[in-house]
């Protein structure tokens, strides 16, 4: 018979506290709702499981925007291993016969996907989730500048892919 775990109340308001943004995230990273909401149960799972691994509890979403990164590579190699090959081709599943607008989010959910993952990683934290360059530092273990660096890239990147019209029209949305 297996016990369940005590946990703080304060540990758990954090965590519910971090939710949306762990949704938002999750979903940037799939770009499928299913398998984000798969990933933001695993993620809170693992996080109730091993809370006591939590070293600072004022960083707790911090902490578990690392478990669900972490679960997301594993299922992406997974993946990987399984098929022979990685993420399916986004081309694939844009139809082109979406409104304008629907579809120009997809090239952008597209391009998103296609940049590298350490410039991916970044500009979903900063530009999706809402985190501060601070936060992705701090989550990332990375130094300020590197985030701002990538950040920076990442966006023109993006801008080189998509051109600057049809960046503006999906901003104007």
């Amino acid at each position: 018979m297996s016990t369940l775990p005590a946990f703080s109340g304060d540990f758990e308001r954090r965590l519910v506290t971090a939710m949306p943004r762990l949704k938002r995230l999750a979903y940037a990273l799939t770009a499928s709702t299913a398998d984000s909401e798969d990933l933001v149960q695993s993620t809170v799972e693992r996080a109730l499981a091993r809370q006591e691994q939590c070293i600072d509890k004022s960083k707790v979403e911090s902490w578990a925007f690392s478990i669900l990164r972490s679960i997301w590579k594993n299922e992406l190699r997974s993946r990987y291993v399984r098929r022979g090959h990685g993420l399916e081709n986004v081309e694939d599943l844009i139809d082109p016969n979406m409104p304008e607008k629907q579809y120009e989010l997809g090239l952008l959910r597209k391009a998103v996907q296609e940049l590298p993952e350490h410039y991916r990683e970044v500009v979903m934290l900063v530009d999706v989730c809402g985190m501060s360059y601070q936060e992705a530092t701090d989550m990332l273990a990375l130094q300020k500048g590197t985030v701002m660096s990538r950040v920076s890239r990442g966006r023109k990147m993006l801008l080189d892919t998509l051109g600057t019209k049809n960046v503006a029209e999906v901003q104007k949305q």
